[in-house]
């Protein structure tokens, strides 16, 4: 089949928390360049925290950041920009807060916190960037107080994320949660996945969704994966995601996107 866009999830997929994947990223991204083969990355990452792997492979085609709310290009910058409504979100925020939780805010351009607590300073001191802390004093700072994704966390008490969401959902706006477990949910503005912007960036770049491969790891690549002509899964995947999947690699992460795509006979 003829594959025009390729589209890689990058952590778990292309990178891994432990293993070692340079050798593999340095050979993948000596490909892309060798053959100029029409490849870019979605994920869930705000665009600042894919710019370097960006740069190491190679990527020249717009990517997908905050998990379809963004997309970027070197030589275009954004192609398109989405942002959550701050006055949807306040109410939750200030709640969640009372609560004692960890609240993230990425705008695309910096990840911030609500306030520092405990579980913030214990993720700092392993290396997450959440020193700075940005809470509106005023109407002019929250109407300035641009979200891209919302992250709260819970850290102490499983079921109080109910709440919030309750809170939330009192005010009906352009939004969407995920939510991950008793204690976590990701707010993103509405109709934003991995599934809809890879659809999006396939009709900017003027390729047919059925000339597109993806490549992933986890459910949430699902909707990536029913949106593609071809989708691929790595050794590491979790089931779901290989029972839909054209091709399982028995490789992990960047090695088994390679193998994918040697697969797929592409650049040959």
């Amino acid at each position: 089949m003829k594959i025009s866009l390729i589209v890689s999830d990058i952590d778990g997929t292309l990178t891994a928390p432990s293993a070692d994947v340079e050798k593999g990223l340095k050979d993948l991204g000596e490909w892309i360049k060798k053959d100029s083969l029409p490849f870019t990355l979605a994920s869930g990452r705000p665009l600042f925290l894919m710019k370097d792997l960006c740069h190491k492979l190679g990527v020249t085609l717009p990517v997908i950041a905050c998990n379809g709310a963004c997309s970027w290009e070197q030589t275009q910058g954004h192609i398109w920009n989405l942002f959550l409504n701050p006055a949807e979100m306040r109410a939750a925020l200030e709640l969640a807060d009372q609560l004692g939780m960890a609240i993230i805010v990425s705008d695309g351009e910096q990840d911030w916190v609500y306030r520092q607590n405990d579980y913030i300073r214990a993720h700092i001191a392993k290396g997450e960037k959440w020193e700075v802390v940005r809470r509106p004093q005023n109407e002019g700072e929250w109407n300035d107080y641009q979200m891209q994704k919302l992250l709260i966390i819970d850290p102490q008490s499983p079921g109080k994320i109910d709440q919030v969401i309750e809170k939330m959902k009192e005010k009906e706006g352009n939004y969407q949660i995920v939510r991950y477990d008793d204690r976590g949910i990701e707010v993103m503005p509405l109709g934003c996945t991995k599934g809809t912007g890879v659809a999006r960036l396939a009709g900017y770049l003027g390729v047919p969704l059925e000339e597109v491969l993806v490549l992933g790891d986890n459910a949430n690549d699902m909707e990536m994966f029913q949106e593609a002509g071809c989708c691929a899964a790595v050794g590491n995947a979790v089931d779901l995601l290989k029972e839909k999947a054209d091709y399982v690699s028995e490789k992990n992460w960047v090695y088994g996107v390679i193998d994918a795509l040697k697969h797929f006979s592409i650049g040959e």
